[in-house]
């Protein structure tokens, strides 16, 4: 068995096993246990089928074969699978691997000794994870996000300026300066899940200090965010910087930094990327519409409308776009090529900026080519620059949309040339 399976395998058994067959019968807890209704025989009352976390297995104590196991046995059970196959349903199902790796390796003939080399899950056989699935991902950010804790000035900064609803400001946090003890709360609770802080070394935004011999975090003033994929998964935080001195409002919580350090005391940094984050609406889906934007409280915007958002951190990262509408395709129902279009809210500039205009007609160019229809959304920027503005301000009727953008010449210096008339 290759390496990349071998390390495939080591992730999943690192899924606590009542997450794994959370998700496919419902669980009580009590005490240390979880109990569920057994679905291998005709059960009607919780108590014979339990779940131990500190061993990460299961077992059943009425069914008459006495099954048990780890969540791969329960899932290959259950979907009547091979053991390997359920490692990569199980896999997919945590962003370990994407769609064509699953139909890769589900494709394949294993051997006897391949099934064999599954490596038994007991508390004994346990490993730290050092592999960043967007799985763990999400956990070690959204402890970190629980550690951290929102002000009271920032949070009455994101419900009065930004509308930011009262059940998205769980994704928002107040960046804590260094020391406080936010680490060591912060690897005293991913111990409790069972992830030691080897894991920070691959996760941006977190370093090595071997001078002081302690895990520690970025830092700049200001408020943090969650960045998600199509699952709700956080993959990445962001950060508003509260003081701007001639450089961008916001910034990625990476560590990439690391790199550069000439001291030598500064370890195990990785940088964040630009990732495309997915904000889902507020209340219903309106699923004949996809929104596409620059920013997260212009997508926060949008999905107030009910709208499923996807921002780029950036219009140059236009590309990444068209991979992330097909994620939502296939893993949101009733979303699809045939039933949604997508409305591209670039910011008001969009016909005087050369750069962002050309990213709005090469996106546009993207989707339609794997016939996906587009339409654009614009508005006189006297209304405001970003979509976020309009919809705060009570004009959402100042909308307009449009099938093609009038073609536009700039100069060398990337002024408007071509004379234009819309609003």
């Amino acid at each position: 068995m290759d390496d990349k399976v071998a390390r495939i395998i080591e992730q999943v058994r690192c899924i606590p096993v009542e997450k794994v067959i959370g998700q496919i019968i419902e669980l009580h807890k009590k005490g240390s246990y979880y109990y569920g209704l057994c679905p291998f025989h005709n059960d009607t009352k919780e108590g014979s089928f339990v779940i131990t976390p500190s061993t990460s297995r299961w077992k059943c104590f009425s069914c008459p074969d006495s099954p048990g196991g780890d969540a791969i046995s329960f899932v290959a059970k259950y979907y009547n699978i091979s053991m390997i196959n359920a490692i990569f349903k199980i896999a997919l199902e945590y962003n370990i691997i994407n769609n064509e790796e699953y139909e890769l390796y589900t494709g394949k003939q294993y051997k006897k000794e391949d099934i064999k080399f599954i490596p038994k899950n007991d508390s004994k056989s346990y490993k730290p994870v050092i592999n960043t699935s967007n799985y763990i991902l999400d956990i070690v950010y959204r402890t970190f996000i629980e550690v951290c804790g929102l002000s009271e000035i920032d949070r009455y900064y994101l419900i009065k300026e930004r509308h930011v609803a009262e059940t998205q400001l769980k994704d928002f946090f107040t960046m804590p300066k260094r020391g406080g003890g936010v680490m060591n709360r912060l690897i005293a609770k991913l111990k409790e899940k069972r992830i030691d802080s080897s894991v920070l070394g691959t996760i941006p935004g977190f370093f090595y200090n071997k001078k002081l011999r302690k895990w520690q975090h970025m830092y700049v003033d200001g408020i943090g965010f969650a960045i998600k994929d199509v699952k709700g998964n956080i993959i990445r935080l962001q950060i508003r910087k509260r003081n701007l001195t001639n450089s961008q409002r916001y910034i990625w919580f990476s560590s990439s930094f690391v790199f550069k350090d000439e001291t030598g005391d500064l370890d195990k940094g990785t940088g964040a990327g630009s990732p495309i984050d997915i904000t889902m609406p507020q209340n219903r889906h309106r699923y004949h519409i996809i929104a596409v934007t620059e920013g997260k409280f212009k997508a926060i915007a949008l999905s107030n409308l009910d709208i499923l958002t996807l921002s780029m951190q950036g219009v140059s990262n236009w590309k990444e776009i068209k991979n992330e509408v097909n994620n939502v395709f296939y893993y949101i129902d009733f979303y699809s090529k045939e039933n949604t279009c997508i409305w591209i809210c670039y910011d008001g500039d969009i016909l005087n900026n050369k750069g962002v205009y050309q990213s709005a007609v090469n996106l546009q160019k993207d989707l339609e080519s794997s016939n996906i229809k587009t339409l654009f959304v614009l508005w006189d920027k006297k209304y405001g620059k970003g979509i976020d503005d309009v919809l705060i301000n009570g004009n959402k009727n100042k909308l307009i949309k449009m099938e093609k953008l009038p073609i536009i010449k700039f100069d060398k210096k990337g002024n408007r040339i071509t004379k234009i008339n819309i609003f």
